[in-house]
């Protein structure tokens, strides 16, 4: 991606959003973060979620600098700067998030305080070439700030009702943000996750509930398969889908060397169950799939843009 644009609004910030939680806003985020940042793209993510989970899934918990958001905090109350931490990969910087982010909620003038939300992450996400930000699925105050916030808004979605009811609510929040200081900020898709159907069917049922938004929101054609086992793996070791695959191919290669060995050669073999290549390459190869519609979409939103202005 080329350098971002020098509005204090950065034209490359995302907002990924549902009015629901566990549809996958935290995986998707760090995912794909992590698969542009392995690319070269330089990224920020940034945690505007009480839970903090985004920590988990990037494996900064308890490091230096995650104050559970108490930084971004001070700096939407008080104009200073963001703070960011090393997500712990090349390319990649994290603004954490987590249970003192409730205070912002305590603020009367919602709108005061996304307008300075918005002016700080512009300052800040000018340094790199995209920004996604893992919203709050039930907060809507810290929605606000997103909204605020973001050139583009990316739905992830389940196919319960559930989180089709959700995904409806983004609608009113977006239309909110348009009148109340945002007018550019558009979808940039709304992604299926988790799904265990058929892909067909499920998309046609999850197109029907995005034309409810009342906007036009276009669908993705990379959807996020279903696996607990990856899910609960990649967040106990704080590594990502790609990660943990690479480890779980080389785990698998050493107990098949191992195997292979007389009786009197071996060592004893390190036990360790992680989920199997099989599953992990897949979805690993889905969010990289994903990661680039992401990156076509917006270099599509940005070609057009160029070509209205000189008109």
């Amino acid at each position: 991606m080329n350098s971002p644009t020098s509005d204090s609004r950065n034209s490359r910030v995302v907002a990924i959003i549902n009015g629901k939680g566990g549809v996958g806003k935290t995986s998707l985020t760090a995912n794909v973060g992590g698969q542009l940042a392995k690319a070269g793209v330089r990224v920020l993510l940034v945690d505007l979620c009480s839970q903090g989970n985004l920590g988990l899934d990037l494996g900064y918990i308890g490091e230096k600098g995650a104050d559970e958001g108490w930084a971004t905090v001070t700096a939407t109350l008080t104009g200073s700067d963001l703070i960011t931490l090393s997500g712990g990969r090349p390319n990649l910087d994290v603004v954490p998030g987590g249970k003192h982010l409730s205070v912002i909620t305590s603020q009367q003038n919602v709108a005061a305080v996304a307008a300075t939300f918005a002016d700080r992450l512009g300052a800040l996400a000018s340094g790199y070439d995209l920004a996604l930000i893992d919203c709050s699925p039930v907060n809507e105050t810290l929605q606000a700030l997103a909204l605020a916030a973001a050139r583009y808004v990316m739905i992830p979605t389940k196919t319960d009702p559930a989180s089709w009811d959700g995904l409806r609510r983004v609608g009113p929040m977006v239309k909110a943000a348009r009148n109340n200081g945002n007018p550019q900020i558009t979808y940039l898709g709304s992604v299926i996750f988790g799904h265990t159907g058929a892909a067909t069917r499920v998309k046609r049922s999850t197109r029907a509930r995005l034309d409810e938004v009342a906007d036009t929101v276009p669908m993705f054609e990379t959807s996020i398969r279903y696996s607990e086992a990856a899910a609960h793996d990649a967040r106990l070791r704080g590594q990502l889908i790609h990660e943990l695959a690479l480890d779980s191919r080389r785990a698998q290669k050493s107990r098949l060397s191992w195997l292979g060995q007389k009786q009197s050669e071996r060592a004893p073999i390190a036990e360790e169950a992680l989920t199997n290549p099989s599953t992990l390459k897949p979805l690993a190869d889905e969010y990289l799939r994903l990661s680039e519609e992401i990156v076509a979409r917006i270099a599509n939103h940005e070609r057009y843009a160029s070509e209205g202005a000189r008109s």
